[in-house]
């Protein structure tokens, strides 16, 4: 989107001695610049990864650079989501031209951008933040970039610098999930500064793309919100005495939001069994009576789909076992399963555990598996199907060997008088013998029998 700005070239002469110019008045005027913004193409650099703001090659082509404004190879007036991954870095180019008519010297402008912090339609996209400004290729040396030919007439006194950036409005917060809180905008002004008659600068602006909802709908747009002309040349931003450089319209909007790459990913399946005897397989039933103080072997198996259509997708799957009070799960750390999963595929996972509980009762083991997408730039469409939870109630039952000891009389009398009551007391000794070790309970019963013309209750 190019925007030229007729060239006054106009001397300021104020109210002075000798005819010169007052306090330093600029010589240059706001229309001695005309801006250019529109965006990298998209396919000559890396979005993301290790090499994230490199360019693709030093080949045409391949090259990241405003160099001759070629649509389609060196730069782009539109961006297709469907280019681009939650979490990318975007490049931005502003053509800065001076006029070559232009009577003064090392002048001064600032750029105000506004780069949308959600989308309109279904919200769920933004620009979050600028990452990095600058001089192209200058100041983002190889392998960032190799060159830029739309730099011209450059005498290196030019710096290009990020005065500030804000969300709009002022508080807010970026994918806020309240609406009400949630910013519209993110603001960045970028001074440059040292431009010369003839010359044209290109400032590059690198800028991070992310999601915060899915799915979205709807475009993103990022423009120049304003140009300004340093008037009295002191660098101060804001300043009243800034001249209004009109930009027009300049607006890069980014279309098809709802071609972002995203994937849903599903917990389908979490069971609780024992070992297969014959294959291993967690294909058992499992228990619902296991022996006190005695280890049991039990399996869990865990099933997970990438319903797509991002194809393939790496995720973390991750089991996490609670035993209850006075019972053991071994191993008792987290299961942490990474895998990458194709589109349309179930994909399972088998392990072993063993159980043991002291204690006689019915006791309830909990696992819980959560899986979460960790490829770059691929959000799940549906987080809600990513967790899913199993419980094993199991009876423990306790063996012991309780048996009398020893049984007698105590104090028991010789003689007695007819027909009077009598009390008499028996003694028991009981011993557990185990294997259970805790304590038990047990019921006593005691018979009798009576000799003939006696009687016992």
């Amino acid at each position: 989107m190019l925007l030229l700005l007729g060239a006054l070239a106009v001397a300021a002469l104020v109210g002075s001695v000798g005819g010169w110019p007052s306090g330093g008045v600029a010589l240059a005027d706001r229309g001695d610049f005309s801006l250019d913004f529109i965006a990298a193409q998209h396919d000559t650099y890396y979005h993301a990864g290790p090499d994230e703001g490199n360019e693709i090659g030093p080949s045409e082509g391949q090259d990241l650079g405003y160099d001759d404004r070629t649509s389609n190879v060196d730069v782009k007036e539109e961006l297709e989501a469907s280019d681009f991954a939650c979490g990318d870095r975007i490049v931005f180019f502003t053509a800065v031209t001076v006029d070559a008519s232009a009577t003064d010297t090392d002048q001064t402008i600032f750029l105000v951008y506004h780069f949308d912090a959600h989308n309109n339609g279904q919200q769920g996209v933004g620009y979050e933040e600028v990452l990095d400004v600058g001089i192209s290729a200058v100041d983002f040396p190889p392998p960032s970039q190799t060159g830029d030919d739309g730099n011209i007439g450059l005498d290196g006194g030019e710096t290009v610098t990020l005065v500030s950036q804000q969300y709009l409005p002022v508080g807010s917060v970026f994918g806020d999930p309240i609406p009400a809180n949630r910013a519209d905008v993110l603001e960045a002004v970028v001074k440059v500064t040292g431009l010369d008659p003839g010359e044209q600068l290109i400032v590059r602006a690198d800028v991070r793309f992310s999601c915060f909802a899915s799915p979205v709908t709807g475009n993103l747009h990022a423009a120049i919100s304003e140009g300004l002309f340093d008037a009295d040349g002191d660098g101060v931003f804001p300043d009243p005495d800034d001249e209004n450089i009109s930009v027009g319209q300049q607006d890069v909007p980014m279309l098809g939001l709802g071609q972002i790459p995203d994937a849903d990913v599903e917990k389908v399946s979490l069971t609780v069994g024992t070992p297969d005897a014959i294959t291993g397989e967690c294909t058992g039933p499992a228990p619902t009576d296991i022996n006190a103080s005695q280890d049991e072997t039990i399996c869990t198996r865990q099933v997970i789909r990438n319903n797509g259509p991002a194809d393939p997708v790496d995720v973390v799957d991750t089991l996490t076992l609670t035993a209850p009070p006075g019972c053991t799960i071994i191993p008792s750390d987290p299961v942490v399963w990474v895998v990458s999963l194709p589109a349309g595929v179930d994909v399972s996972r088998d392990d072993n555990f063993a159980i043991h509980c002291s204690q006689a009762s019915n006791h309830v083991f909990t696992f819980e598996d959560e899986v979460v997408i960790t490829t770059e730039g691929i959000t799940d469409s549906n987080p809600d199907n990513n967790v899913a939870i199993a419980q094993l109630s199991v009876n423990v039952w306790a063996e012991a060997d309780v048996k009398i000891v020893d049984q007698y009389f105590a104090g028991a009398p010789t003689e007695i008088d007819v027909s009077v009551e009598t009390p008499l007391t028996v003694q028991k000794v009981l011993h557990n013998n185990g294997p259970y070790p805790a304590d038990v309970t047990v019921t006593l019963s005691t018979t009798a029998a009576a000799p003939a013309d006696c009687t016992m209750s």
